[in-house]
Protein backbone atom coordinates (compact mmCIF):
# COMPACT_ATOMS: atom_id res chain seq x y z
CA UNK A 1 0.00 0.00 0.00
CA UNK A 2 1.26 3.77 -0.54
CA UNK A 3 0.36 5.94 1.98
CA UNK A 4 1.09 9.87 1.39
CA UNK A 5 0.57 11.91 4.70
CA UNK A 6 0.84 16.00 4.25
CA UNK A 7 0.65 17.90 7.35
CA UNK A 8 0.49 21.52 7.12
CA UNK A 9 2.43 22.05 10.20
CA UNK A 10 4.56 20.35 12.46
CA UNK A 11 2.27 21.15 15.83
CA UNK A 12 -1.78 22.01 15.40
CA UNK A 13 -4.00 22.75 18.23
CA UNK A 14 -7.15 21.01 18.32
CA UNK A 15 -10.09 21.74 21.02
CA UNK A 16 -12.51 18.81 21.11
CA UNK A 17 -12.94 15.52 23.27
CA UNK A 18 -9.53 13.81 22.90
CA UNK A 19 -11.48 10.42 23.06
CA UNK A 20 -13.54 11.26 19.90
CA UNK A 21 -10.96 12.69 18.26
CA UNK A 22 -8.87 9.74 18.89
CA UNK A 23 -11.43 7.11 17.50
CA UNK A 24 -12.41 9.68 14.67
CA UNK A 25 -8.46 9.06 13.97
CA UNK A 26 -7.98 5.57 13.90
CA UNK A 27 -11.02 4.71 12.09
CA UNK A 28 -10.85 6.80 9.18
CA UNK A 29 -7.10 5.56 8.14
CA UNK A 30 -8.27 1.37 9.04
CA UNK A 31 -11.68 2.16 7.15
CA UNK A 32 -9.75 3.38 4.06
CA UNK A 33 -7.02 0.52 4.41
CA UNK A 34 -9.85 -2.16 4.60
CA UNK A 35 -11.41 -0.21 1.81
CA UNK A 36 -8.76 -0.70 -1.02
CA UNK A 37 -7.29 -3.76 -0.20
CA UNK A 38 -8.95 -5.29 -3.22
CA UNK A 39 -6.99 -2.50 -5.18
CA UNK A 40 -3.94 -3.61 -7.22
CA UNK A 41 -2.05 -0.93 -6.14
CA UNK A 42 -3.90 -0.01 -3.37
CA UNK A 43 -3.08 3.61 -1.70
CA UNK A 44 -4.18 6.05 0.95
CA UNK A 45 -3.59 9.97 1.66
CA UNK A 46 -4.08 11.37 5.07
CA UNK A 47 -4.02 15.33 4.91
CA UNK A 48 -4.01 17.42 8.14
CA UNK A 49 -4.09 21.05 6.92
CA UNK A 50 -6.38 23.98 8.30
CA UNK A 51 -9.01 26.48 6.69
CA UNK A 52 -9.16 30.13 5.96
CA UNK A 53 -10.83 30.43 9.64
CA UNK A 54 -7.37 28.54 10.91
CA UNK A 55 -9.90 25.74 12.35
CA UNK A 56 -7.86 21.94 11.55
CA UNK A 57 -9.18 20.22 8.66
CA UNK A 58 -8.04 16.65 8.25
CA UNK A 59 -9.17 14.31 5.10
CA UNK A 60 -8.51 10.88 4.48
CA UNK A 61 -9.00 9.56 1.22
CA UNK A 62 -8.23 5.82 -0.94
CA UNK A 63 -8.49 4.79 -4.10
CA UNK A 64 -11.24 1.84 -2.62
CA UNK A 65 -14.17 1.34 -5.10
CA UNK A 66 -16.46 4.08 -2.90
CA UNK A 67 -19.56 4.26 -0.71
CA UNK A 68 -22.64 2.55 -2.53
CA UNK A 69 -25.12 5.33 -2.81
CA UNK A 70 -27.73 3.27 -0.80
CA UNK A 71 -25.75 3.40 1.81
CA UNK A 72 -23.86 6.77 1.84
CA UNK A 73 -26.26 8.56 4.80
CA UNK A 74 -26.39 5.36 7.00
CA UNK A 75 -22.09 6.13 7.69
CA UNK A 76 -22.73 9.19 9.82
CA UNK A 77 -25.20 7.78 11.97
CA UNK A 78 -23.43 6.55 15.12
CA UNK A 79 -22.64 2.83 15.25
CA UNK A 80 -22.86 2.49 11.69
CA UNK A 81 -21.74 -0.85 10.45
CA UNK A 82 -22.31 -0.33 6.28
CA UNK A 83 -18.97 -2.65 5.43
CA UNK A 84 -20.96 -5.63 6.17
CA UNK A 85 -20.01 -7.39 2.36
CA UNK A 86 -21.01 -4.51 0.15
CA UNK A 87 -19.76 -4.32 -2.55
CA UNK A 88 -19.30 -0.93 -5.05
CA UNK A 89 -21.60 -1.82 -7.50
CA UNK A 90 -24.97 -2.64 -4.76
Amino acid sequence: MTLDVSLARETLRINGDANLLGQVLLNLPKNAWQACRGASSPAMAVRVDTNEADRVVISVSDNGPGVPSRLAQEIFLPSSRPRRAVRASD
